[in-house]
């Protein structure tokens, strides 16, 4: 299949059509806005860039320590314990 319609999380759908030999997406147009979508870019008939395809982070990266600041140390830059 060379082309597909996928749902944005704001409930836009896209319209995407991909190579029919190597599958790479070349095209992504919008071709309905979702009811409650409130990205002011989103309008039908409007190219998205790959990346808008891709959802949002669901917060803080796991690895991310948030809790207590990372110190230098003169061991090669990893934090002491």
């Amino acid at each position: 299949m060379a082309s597909h319609c996928l749902t944005l999380q704001c409930g836009c759908v896209v319209y995407v059509s991909c190579h029919p030999t190597t599958g790479v997406a070349h095209t992504r147009i919008i071709q309905s806005r979702g009811e409650a979508c409130r990205v002011r870019r989103h309008e039908v008939g409007l190219r998205l860039f790959l990346w808008e395809l891709l959802p949002e982070s669901a917060g803080v990266h796991p690895h991310t320590d948030v809790d207590e600041p990372r110190r230098r140390s003169n061991s090669g830059g990893f934090p002491e314990r």
